[in-house]
């Protein structure tokens, strides 16, 4: 059932993906993303997510507004709908016109991050320790070091929000079985926003398995 709801939403990023374009509107960008969900379903679909572009999302998101896309945003699309009793929670940052150097730099240390996340993870190992190898990494790069101020990530399942939490505070560890979204990033206003990448894991006893694949590039 997560699987599927992992294929719901990324219907809503291949509609989305190369349309966004400046001038259009936060509410626009909403409103392709859940036509494609329901097209896909065949049904009515309970959209949730984060749709706030630009340094509107440095510090937050929220719901969709009139705002206009302007060139040289990155858009944060941080999505987890809700279908047949189950979420998935994914995250895809695309660059509104051509990205810059440093909007690159920056994905390539998200990227990097998903990396080693997927190296650390394994059954028994404390998500706190996994939070501060992963947020060491991403503070390493100058241009938006101290900007990574949310979790990890979390387990999910049949609600959008389930242990195991990984945050510098945590004392829980991974098990098998547990489905993770993990959902690096690191913002600013040299980015024009901020870039954010979310995949969701299964936890296997040698590794983890993403369960989505929708292309991560800007």
């Amino acid at each position: 059932s997560i699987r599927d709801t992992v294929r719901l939403t990324e219907a809503g990023y291949a509609a989305v993906r190369g349309w966004i374009e400046p001038g259009r509107t936060e509410y626009e960008v909403y409103s392709r993303f859940h036509e494609a969900l329901v097209a896909h379903a065949q049904t009515s679909v309970d959209l949730r997510g984060d749709f706030a572009c630009g340094t509107r999302a440095i510090r937050g998101g929220g719901p969709p507004t009139a705002r206009r896309v302007a060139a040289g945003d990155l858009y944060i699309l941080d999505i987890f709908p809700f279908y047949h009793g189950y979420h998935c929670d994914l995250t895809r940052t695309f660059a509104v016109g051509e990205s810059s150097a440093v909007q690159r730099e920056a994905w390539e240390v998200v990227r990097e991050a998903h990396r080693r996340a997927e190296r650390l993870i394994r059954p028994g190992v404390a998500t706190r320790a996994v939070y501060q190898e992963i947020q060491a990494h991403l503070d390493s790069f100058q241009p938006t070091c101290g900007s990574f101020w949310h979790h990890l990530g979390h387990g999910l399942g049949m609600n959008g929000w389930e242990f195991p939490w990984i945050t510098p505070g945590s004392d829980q560890v991974f098990q098998a079985g547990e489905v993770v979204a993990v959902e690096p990033g690191v913002y600013g206003e040299c980015l024009n926003g901020g870039i954010r990448l979310e995949r969701d894991y299964l936890v296997g006893e040698e590794g983890v398995t993403p369960l989505d694949s929708f292309d991560l590039s800007i």
